[in-house]
């Protein structure tokens, strides 16, 4: 994970270890508010996010991926 100010970037582990969960506590504990972006096709991470606290709050087009993204904050 790549946290620059607010944002997250780049979470990627293995899931089901609780290594995502216990990153992104330690992002919350340093800052009070996070933003990230999601690829709406993902729904696993969406998942993920939600119960971390995190709800989308735009859509985003991305020029530079074949994907859209949700901006979770």
């Amino acid at each position: 994970m790549f946290l620059s100010e607010e944002q997250i970037n780049g979470l990627f582990v293995h899931p089901y270890r609780g290594i995502g969960r216990a990153l992104i506590d330690h992002a919350k504990e340093r800052h009070g508010r996070l933003e990230l972006f999601c690829l709406v096709d993902s729904y696993p991470a969406q998942r993920f996010y939600h119960a971390r606290g995190f709800d989308i709050s735009d859509d985003k087009s991305n020029d530079r991926l074949a994907f859209d993204e949700y901006v979770m904050t």
